[in-house]
Formats: structure tokens, sequence, C-alpha cells
């Protein structure tokens, strides 16, 4: 089995802005008891994200146009909470 180009990166870009959405959103946050929970809500809803979104033709997988991307993801999901 094979995993087309990009997946990967897609998904890390998913898990970076659900990340960030999660751990600054209060009402995600501080409600869960401890921080296992939180990293399992965050894969569960990565992996959702991540399925509904397609893998762009031309990601560009060097590290520091990943690291720019990052950053932008991390800036949208701390805006969405």
């Amino acid at each position: 089995m094979e995993i087309p180009a990009g997946t990967l990166e897609t998904f890390g870009l998913v898990l970076v802005r659900v990340s960030a959405l999660v751990l600054a959103a209060p009402m995600f946050g501080l409600a869960l008891p401890f921080s296992g929970a939180r990293v399992g809500l965050i894969g569960v809803l990565a992996l959702f994200a991540a399925s509904t979104v397609a893998v762009p033709a031309g990601l560009d997988s060097d590290p520091v146009v990943f690291g720019a991307l990052a950053l932008r993801e991390t800036a949208i999901g701390l805006a969405l909470a």
C-alpha cells in the first residue's frame, strides 16, 4: 500500500491547527481533567478533520516552507479559539 505524496504533511498541518485550537479554547482546554484526555481529543479531531481535507497537489516538503505553514496553521487555530 502506497501513501499518496503530501498526505503526511497535510495531516501534520491539520494536527497543528487542531492542537492550537484545543489547547487555547477554554471550552476544551480546561474542561478535561487530565492532559491525556486532551491528547486523545486532539488525535481524534485531527483524524476526523484530515479525512475531510483534500491533499494539495503542490505541497512543498522543504522544512522552512513547512515551518512557515505550521506557524500559519497555529495562528489560525488560535484565532478560532
